[in-house]
């Protein structure tokens, strides 16, 4: 019997993606087929290639692209998608898909082949491996196929090594290294959307444009102009045509949404992500305040430590002290929706802060900072925390809080996104220490947030010594970075690693979570990545938008299947 849903509650979520958008031109054909147009602002997307980790991957799964299975309304279980059924063999290890009788929008039929070659195209081998951050390979190795991530490192290369078939057109089947609860709500991740074989075998480097764009999701891409707009017309061979209802929605490509609140008020957007300190203002307002609806840990935001030629943050002391005199509980004050982060682990995932948290505790602080001989400061370099593109008042209150709490120098440098990736990877100068800035999301499980999300090889690598980080940079352009981060990994880092796979190993869920509690612990204990905030997103959805169900989803924590509009929006 398929199984329609998962036994765990889920959340992933957003990073300020989305504000979106204005109802413009609403016109009704009366012909019962779909209506309306819907204008969003959205964050720039320079690819929709769902095996890259950017904005687009995650439109990709709101509109353009459909899996195997999707996420349900609220983002805590999956129904069907391409497959129309599945089953579960009683050993937890094989998972068997039906699919559906569809066909891509240029009329091609999709068969099992199209995921086969997907999923061919995603693991290919790269010592590089797999990340969460922009540009990164989308694939999620804690999704736990047979051999999936050996075959990405080059570990092994006969395909037939990774749990993946496709025994007819109509049949996918995964086959896991171990039981996991989690691996149909896995499914629902970008990186394991489908491709038409035949167009990006025809057009390898112009698949994307929209002359030759090819989905199978409610919408296909009509235009893009990159760094401007792009717009979504209906597939008309979507298999579930009752869920199409706008003849076309117009994406707003920008870098900036700090606007959005403006743009709602003089009503050239309908639904809107509000940034902060449009969420106060709106909430301030009863009639805007009761057009707000809340997303639930959005996503959660820290500091991962900077390798530098000064070895001072080397020392788990300075790094422990800087978390212990963060100022949590001060520091949101200065954003909406937010809340004091205690733990790497989201706060939706239960008993996060009692296995893996942080304390604040500013005596202690300045204990372990003359401990590792910087007294008051004297003879630390200033802290410097990286940020991409936009000043963020948070992070000026953190350096502000730590200059006051330990006397040290700090500064925020907000950094072009090209400069931003370039310098968090680099061996900074020896006058330059500190962090850089980020946020991330993942479902809310105990195996997502630490098998995913600040994964064993992240912190592997991030716990390299300065002195030998210059030889990663080296093996990452022409050897082997996997490898050179286990060799030279800390002794708590490789431990982390060492728990994580036992829990992943671990047939008993119970057992499991134990295994993985005790790992973010271990995690949590280096302060290589220091927990700042968790997140809320707040939206502002106009009167006749409808269908508009934000769910404790994908980062774009809503599809734009099912929504529409009315004749009589606008209030």
């Amino acid at each position: 019997m398929a199984r329609l849903s998962i036994r765990r509650a889920v959340a992933a979520a957003s990073a300020g993606l989305l504000a979106a958008g204005m109802l413009a031109a609403c016109s009704f054909s009366g012909g019962g087929g779909p209506t309306g147009s819907l204008s969003v602002e959205y964050n720039d997307v320079s690819t929709l290639d769902p095996q890259v980790v950017t904005w687009g991957e995650w439109l990709d799964s709101a509109a353009l692209l459909e899996g195997l299975v999707v996420l349900n309304s609220t983002g805590t279980g999956v129904v069907p998608g391409v497959a129309q059924s599945w089953t579960e063999s009683a050993d937890g290890l094989t998972y068997t898909f039906a699919l559906r009788d569809t066909k891509w929008s240029d009329g091609q039929p999709l068969t099992a082949q199209d995921f086969l070659f997907a999923y061919q195209r995603l693991l290919k081998p790269s010592t590089a491996g797999t990340g969460v951050t922009q540009g990164a390979r989308s694939f999620v190795p804690s999704i736990g196929i047979k051999g999936a991530q050996d075959f990405v490192l080059g570990k092994t290369k006969d395909w037939k090594s990774v749990g993946i078939q496709a025994p007819d057109d109509r049949t996918v089947r995964f086959t896991l290294a171990s039981p996991n609860n989690d691996f149909l709500i896995g499914l629902t991740h970008p990186s394991m959307l489908p491709l038409p074989a035949h167009v990006l075998k025809a057009k390898p480097k112009d698949w994307e444009k929209p002359a030759n764009w090819v989905g199978n999701g409610a919408y296909v891409v009509k235009t893009w102009t990159l760094n401007s707009a792009m717009t979504l017309v209906p597939n008309k061979q979507y298999w579930d045509q009752s869920g199409v209802k706008l003849s076309q929605i117009t994406l707003h490509l920008t870098d900036d949404l700090t606007q959005a609140g403006v743009h709602y008020q003089s009503k050239q957007v309908d639904v809107a992500l509000l940034l902060s300190p449009d969420v106060k203002r709106f909430q301030a307002d009863p009639a805007l305040r009761a057009r707000l609806v809340p997303v639930r840990n959005a996503y959660s935001s820290y500091l991962a430590v900077l390798h530098s030629k000064n070895p001072a943050l080397d020392d788990v002391r300075v790094r422990q002290a800087l978390s212990l005199a963060m100022g949590r509980e001060g520091i949101v004050q200065t954003c909406s929706a937010c809340r004091p982060s205690y733990s790497l682990v989201s706060d939706t995932v239960p008993a996060a802060r009692e296995a893996a948290g942080v304390t604040e505790n500013v005596g202690q602080a300045k204990a372990l900072l003359a401990q590792a001989g910087y007294r008051n400061g004297a003879g630390l370099p200033t802290v410097h925390i990286l940020v991409n593109n936009t000043p963020n008042p948070l992070l000026e209150a953190i350096v502000d809080t730590w200059q006051r709490n330990l006397g040290i120098k700090a500064k925020v440098d907000v950094l072009e996104t090209g400069v931003y990736v370039q310098r968090r990877q680099a061996l900074q100068e020896a006058d330059t220490i500190g962090f850089y800035e980020g946020s991330f999301a993942s479902y809310s499980t105990w195996r997502s947030w630490t098998a995913t999300l600040w994964d064993p090889p992240s912190v592997k690598k991030f716990s390299i010594p300065s002195s030998k980080w210059q030889g990663y940079l080296t093996a990452q352009a022409s050897g082997d970075p996997v490898a050179y981060a286990n060799a030279n990994a800390s002794p708590p880092a490789t431990q982390f690693g060492t728990l994580v796979d036992q829990a992943i190993a671990t047939k008993d869920p119970a057992a499991a979570i134990k295994l993985f509690q005790q790992a973010a612990r271990v995690r949590q204990d280096t302060y290589l990545i220091l927990p700042t905030i968790y997140t809320d997103s707040m939206y502002v959805v106009r009167s006749g938008v409808t269908g508009l169900q934000p769910r404790l989803g994908p980062l774009l924590p809503f599809t734009f299947k099912g929504v529409g509009v009315t004749a009589q929006s606008g209030k």
